[in-house]
């Protein structure tokens, strides 16, 4: 299981929340407040944002960014939250953000490991899930205490893999990503573990939801692979051995089902999608799930893959200008009109489009006035 959320705070202004969730967002994580238990510091879009994801159905929960030096103040910042989330509908943990070079981290290991424990206790007793967030580096460098491993983490690392050797919950694998509803930048994760089906979840000990391992058989699990449930590649490796089962000996049987339904791997699926050779947009997915596919899986090998290219710069070959549009085709608005001999980004974000008889591109301006800015140009003026 693997869903794909954002975490957000005032930063990002007043969310479309409707269009977000229309873009794909499956959960949210929102900043309530920062440090102490004063007013000034509650988060100013907070209470818009968990009514709107009420509202429309987008499972949440909370984190708090602490400023703690001693556990009076951690308490504070534990009653701070509980304070606001009062008559809230989480479905997702409360977090400790702990990641503050100028208060926190100067504490020694066992101090903030005694603040951390204040904090979830409070939390806990208050009948709530609650969690720790913080970098990779943080967790091996200053997170060293023992009592850690009592709580979920969401670990942070923008790299094209979360590298954190310990079980984890969730990751924050970048932080300059464009969501439609959110006018900013934003924080994108992914969390492994699900919050929402109860069965399962075990009962709560030291703040630690504990997964249930049900004991299935190889053949039961590979079953499950070929239907997306255990993510792919390294994620998968990762989920299969933390819940105890021979990476090896399932992908070996994963193989087999392969072979003998004369079916496709993934990764080769997936490179026919990016030939074109499955479609686009509601067509791909009609045709993959009929010809037996999780499309799910395949769309995010597809995106991996492409993203996974090295960024090529071109230039723009056109006396008249291009234009830089919004989507792919000529009747989209126009963002702006790039002059011969700009230079351009291809980073493979996006897949080739085919429209009004032309091969469309996703690219980002790398020279001129508008440096940045990111849409579809006609790519046989590209070179």
């Amino acid at each position: 299981m693997k869903r794909f959320g954002v975490d957000v705070s005032e930063f990002q202004g007043v969310i479309d929340w409707q269009r977000a969730k229309n873009a794909g967002v499956e959960f949210a994580i929102l900043r309530c407040g920062f440090g102490q238990n004063f007013e000034k510091q509650d988060d100013k879009q907070f209470e818009h944002n968990a009514s709107e994801c009420e509202k429309l159905g987008i499972p949440y929960g909370v984190y708090l960014y602490s400023y703690a030096t001693d556990v009076a103040k951690a308490k504070s910042e534990a009653n701070h939250v509980l304070r606001l989330i009062k008559g809230k509908k989480l479905s997702y943990p409360i977090f400790y953000d702990l990641e503050d070079n100028g208060t926190t981290a100067i504490c020694s290991r066992t101090v903030i490991g005694d603040m951390a424990e204040v904090f979830c206790n409070e939390i806990i007793n208050a009948g709530y899930k609650v969690g720790i967030y913080a970098s990779t580096s943080w967790f091996n460098n200053l997170l060293t205490d023992s009592r850690f491993d009592k709580w979920d983490k969401w670990v942070a690392q923008y790299y094209k893999e979360c590298q954190y050797a310990k079980p984890y919950v969730g990751w924050q694998y970048s932080s300059t990503v464009k969501v439609d509803g959110i006018s900013t930048n934003c924080d994108v994760n992914y969390f492994y573990k699900d919050y929402l089906e109860a069965k399962e979840v075990g009962a709560l000990s030291g703040g630690k939801a504990q997964e249930i391992n049900k004991a299935k058989d190889i053949k039961a699990i590979a079953r499950e692979v070929v239907a997306g449930k255990w993510g792919i590649d390294q994620d998968r490796k990762e989920r299969l051995t933390r819940a105890g089962y021979d990476y090896d000996a399932v992908q070996a049987e994963v193989n087999k089902i392969f072979k003998k339904n004369n079916v496709k791997t993934i990764d080769a699926i997936a490179q026919e999608v990016i030939d074109g050779k499955w479609g686009v947009d509601k067509e791909r997915k009609d045709k993959l799930t009929k010809a037996g596919y999780n499309y799910d899986e395949v769309q995010n090998r597809v995106n991996e893959i492409l993203n996974a290219k090295q960024s090529k710069e071109l230039t723009v070959k056109s006396s008249n200008g291009l234009n830089l549009r919004e989507q792919a085709g000529t009747s989209s608005k126009v963002v702006c009109a790039l002059t011969d001999g700009t230079k351009v980004l291809l980073k493979g974000e996006k897949e080739p489009v085919s429209k009004d008889g032309y091969a469309w591109d996703y690219v980002t301006v790398n020279s001129g006035i508008f440096k940045g800015k990111q849409g579809w140009v006609a790519a046989q003026y590209l070179e």
